[in-house]
């Protein structure tokens, strides 16, 4: 048998339900129809089958459902799936190399004193390196935090010298990232395509799971890549207040889908965002000016001047959060 736009569905002539789910082939091949469709004055005759299930299949659609147990058994109703992922995931660069501001122990003291004759001092230092946290944390809470963001900075200093390398998240850091501007705009922005892509395609969340191998012809995952602009914290209220120092850009992020369900031509959902970062300096982030800060030295100090071992190591910084949607297939 075949549909209309010639696809050959195999079944059994010797049975009524050749993949055997409970459902006829007739019932699953649907109507035969005959219709015919005119363009530039040629007139083009199609004829076929139009099935609402495979007979050959017992899952149609993959979804892990039969198909007479399946509500849309030619759409695969998944409920949790990753549809986006940025070109650099956590910790690494878009190449699978470890970021250069996550590295530990690859600096000698020639090296440092390279990039500015500023670094003697710490290096003179580092033999007591709660000098060096002090020139850190006094930074940190003087010029680049204020209020309950002063609490967050030290929290982070203190995991980084804990020295477990472990992620690291933080529900006041998470509210705030939340609430800027930037932030929203993004969510706003990836909600909407999700929720037009979704009523284009049928409310097909399948069809949106993000695969590395082909997202170079992945439309929806080009479409945010080329027009939404990722959360960044690089404001003067966001330097003096927390944000710059504690996350500044964003390395990147995750977004998924949870609890998706389509019934009665109603969509919704929740957009599960994960957004991510490096506590954690490299060269450039030491050079210019912020090489002339005690505090940037110290902290470019510990984490990379190989006398250390790598013992303070930098983290990924987790901000997650929830953005139910909803909508209409019939719109």
């Amino acid at each position: 048998m075949k549909t209309p736009c010639g696809i050959i569905i195999y079944s059994n002539p010797d049975m009524k339900d050749s993949d055997g789910d409970g459902l006829t082939d007739g019932q699953e091949m649907g109507p035969f129809k005959t219709f015919t469709i005119t363009i530039f004055g040629i007139t083009i005759l199609f004829e076929g089958f139009f099935p609402t299930s495979f007979p050959d299949e017992k899952d149609s659609d993959g979804d892990g459902i039969f198909d007479n147990e399946d509500s849309r058994p030619l759409y695969a109703d998944l409920s949790n799936l990753t549809i986006f992922q940025s070109d650099r995931p956590e910790g690494y660069d878009e190449n699978g190399n470890v970021a250069n501001d996550m590295t530990t122990n690859d600096y000698t003291g020639d090296e440092m004193t390279d990039i500015s004759w500023m670094f003697n001092f710490q290096l003179l230092e580092s033999y007591f390196p709660g000098i060096l946290f002090d020139e850190f944390e006094t930074m940190s809470t003087s010029l680049f935090s204020t209020g309950e963001m002063e609490d967050v900075v030290l929290n982070m200093i203190d995991h980084f010298e804990d020295g477990t390398g472990t992620e690291y998240s933080n529900q006041t850091l998470t509210k705030k990232a939340s609430e800027h501007e930037t932030t929203k705009d993004y969510v706003e922005f990836v909600k909407n395509a999700l929720v037009d892509e979704l009523k284009k395609n049928g409310g097909n969340l399948a069809a949106l799971q993000f695969d590395k191998n082909t997202k170079e012809t992945n439309e929806f995952y080009q479409y945010i890549q080329d027009n939404a602009s990722y959360p960044t914290f690089s404001t003067w209220d966001d330097r003096i207040g927390g944000l710059t120092i504690t996350v500044n850009d964003t390395w990147g992020n995750t977004i998924s889908v949870k609890d998706f369900s389509v019934e009665n031509n109603h969509f919704k959902g929740v957009m599960h965002v994960r957004l991510y970062d490096h506590f954690g300096l490299d060269q450039p982030d030491v050079e210019k000016v912020y090489v002339n800060l005690a505090g940037f030295r110290s902290w470019f100090v510990l984490q990379h001047y190989d006398e250390y071992d790598g013992k303070y190591k930098p983290f990924v910084t987790i901000m997650e959060m929830d953005i139910p949607f909803e909508g209409d297939l019939s719109e």
